[in-house]
């Protein structure tokens, strides 16, 4: 149902935007949504609430891959999906501790299972090929570069140490790539988060990561930010506690430029930056303040990083250039930073459903509301108006396909 008023709020919108100058951030006109947009419901099953809300979804040419979690049993189940009709081809529903993750490569998936270390299975029968797990506490975002699995694999409650280590995908045996011992570095502990690997022009391997450091005799952490040469076997770069942070936010890497941030709680702001890794230079700095305790999530699309702000109703979005505040939309509720990117409209999820965003001007196009949806599916099955919120989903950019999965269904449908 498209909303009557839509042109005469674009034009507003259009004539506000006009008289902005060029410096100046563009806070989002959210009166053009197209509310439920024409939607070809491809297939869609109803599961009945029989398993948990799902936290992470993935393609294969194949199969839509689904991970649940019990939030009262931290357990999770694993779902492979025929994307052509929704049929499930099979399902791990051994309960398995808390998935963190899973990969796909080679027709293999590889899962990252918080206390049972790496599970690679196929991904056509769910067998399993092979387990690593060396007493492992927590492993962080494993990553393939160069046809290697790369992970940060920590070991301990206290007096972590850290240990970046490849895994060859075929058999799982595992290599050390670098060693952080806490007591080397006059420190307590050291996690490691948000995994981004790059390739020298001297040939060597990089990788970046932002960390958490606890200090000895200090009760408060703080964030540093490492790129590592693992070919040398040694630090490469430290900006050190570059934000003056207790809260490493994420980081995402676009060439040889990382943007990354950390909350400076003393201040109260959000401090996002681009390292060029080739110079090894901060280019730019953007302090934003915030309400919420992070930025969960960076996605780079085009000439803009979307940052979602964690537990409040708002994106922001910098120019990657220099920087500077590009938009911020406030009226897209509290969203979870799972953006996906089709046609240059970016896709995201809150608790009303699916919004679609122009990226360069932050001005919705689309809102596909969780309790209004597919009027002719609702007709056909019976089903009600109701499907339920969304928990995830993901969209394959080669057949434009939304694959999602909520409270009561899980389905695939398309925007015409």
């Amino acid at each position: 149902m498209k909303n009557p008023n839509r042109i005469f709020y674009f034009l507003l919108f259009s004539s506000f935007l006009s008289g902005c100058k060029p410096d100046d951030p563009i806070v989002s006109s959210e009166e053009t949504f197209e509310i439920n947009p024409n939607v070809e419901m491809i297939w869609s099953h109803e599961h009945g609430g029989q398993y948990s809300p799902a936290i992470l979804s993935l393609l294969t040419e194949q199969y839509a891959v689904f991970v649940t979690l019990n939030d009262t049993t931290y357990s999770s189940k694993l779902l492979v999906i025929e994307k052509s009709t929704g049929d499930t081809q099979w399902c791990w529903d051994k309960e398995l501790a808390t998935i963190e993750n899973v990969l796909f490569h080679d027709q293999k998936l590889y899962i990252n299972s918080r206390g049972k270390g790496i599970i690679c299975v196929d991904v056509n029968d769910g067998k399993t090929l092979w387990q690593w797990d060396d007493g492992v506490d927590l492993i962080t975002n494993p990553v393939f570069f160069e046809n290697k699995l790369y992970l940060a694999a920590h070991y301990g409650n206290s007096n972590r140490s850290c240990r970046i280590t490849s895994l060859d995908p075929n058999s799982g045996n595992a290599s050390i790539a670098y060693e952080l011992i806490p007591s080397e570095r006059g420190v307590n502990s050291n996690t490691l988060y948000s995994a981004s690997y790059w390739r020298h022009p001297n040939g060597n391997l990089i990788a970046f990561y932002s960390s958490l450091v606890y200090p000895n005799n200090l009760p408060t952490p703080y964030s540093e930010f490492l790129a590592i040469d693992l070919t040398a076997d040694t630090i490469f770069h430290n900006w050190g506690n570059y934000t003056k942070s207790s809260t490493p936010g994420s980081s995402v890497m676009v060439g040889d430029n990382v943007y990354f941030g950390g909350m400076t709680s003393a201040t109260n702001e959000w401090k996002t930056g681009c390292i060029n890794l080739a110079s090894e230079k901060i280019k730019w700095d953007n302090r934003l303040s915030v309400t919420s305790p992070s930025y969960t999530e960076y996605f780079v699309v085009g000439n803009r990083v979307l940052m979602n702000s964690g537990n409040t109703v708002f994106i922001n979005a910098l120019d990657t250039g220099t920087g500077k505040l590009a938009w911020t939309n406030k009226s897209c509720g509290d969203n979870t930073g799972e953006y996906q990117h089709l046609n240059n409209i970016v896709w995201f999820k809150n608790g009303n459903g699916l919004f679609g965003l122009n990226p360069s001007t932050g001005a919705v196009k689309y809102h596909i509301h969780n309790y209004s949806l597919f009027e002719d599916l609702s007709k056909k099955q019976k089903l009600g108006w109701s499907v339920g919120e969304f928990s995830t989903f993901i969209i394959d950019e080669k057949t434009e396909l939304f694959y999602a999965w909520t409270e009561t269904h899980v389905m695939c449908f398309k925007i015409k």
